[in-house]
């Protein structure tokens, strides 16, 4: 836990999500898994730990793990929700690895500053052809995403495996934020 210069009760953290600035993707660590109950009525929740998991079993294919992926990213972004991918306790999850499979998850697909350039979703084609309309679905080439969407990662590993955690997800392009009970 030391090594997480941000630590916050869980109220502490609507400020950081409703403000403006939001210069990096974040990661919460939450033992006690109250930010997914959070984010349920807050937001939109995508059980990244349960995808993973069908994947490697095959149960799902890649191909339909990307859709799922695309379509929520792409609905959260439109309407301006945020977005939390919930983690396991699995320390050696990396979360850049993991979406590089994809490919709309590639270099630069973390980029705060992008989130709410419409070119940054069709380029990638996190929205297909057939998806890029308004909110109306009236008006054809009309997707825009807000700029009140966020990206972010809820995971509940435990306190002696941050430092693991951390190692294989940078600082350079997460904030760590720990939530105390």
């Amino acid at each position: 836990v030391e090594s997480i210069q941000k630590q916050m009760k869980l109220p502490a953290i609507l400020p950081i999500l409703d403000g403006s600035e939001y210069p990096k993707v974040k990661i919460f660590i939450n033992k006690e898994e109250t930010l997914k109950s959070f984010f349920t009525y807050k937001g939109r929740v995508v059980e990244l730990n349960k995808l993973k998991v069908s994947m490697l079993a095959d149960k799902i294919s890649k191909e339909k793990a990307r859709d799922e992926l695309r379509s929520q990213i792409a609905a959260a972004a439109q309407v301006g929700e945020w977005l939390a991918f919930v983690l396991d306790k699995n320390p050696i999850f990396n979360i850049v690895e993991f979406f590089k499979q994809f490919d709309f998850g590639s270099e630069g697909f973390f980029n705060t500053e992008e989130h709410s350039n419409r070119d940054f979703y069709i380029k990638r084609k996190i929205v297909e052809e057939k998806e890029d309309y308004d909110m109306t679905k009236k008006n054809k080439g009309g997707y825009v995403p807000r700029d009140s969407f966020k990206m972010m990662f809820i995971s509940h590993i435990d306190d002696e495996d941050i430092s693991e955690f951390q190692s294989n997800n940078s600082s350079d392009m997460f904030d760590f934020i720990y939530i105390k009970s």
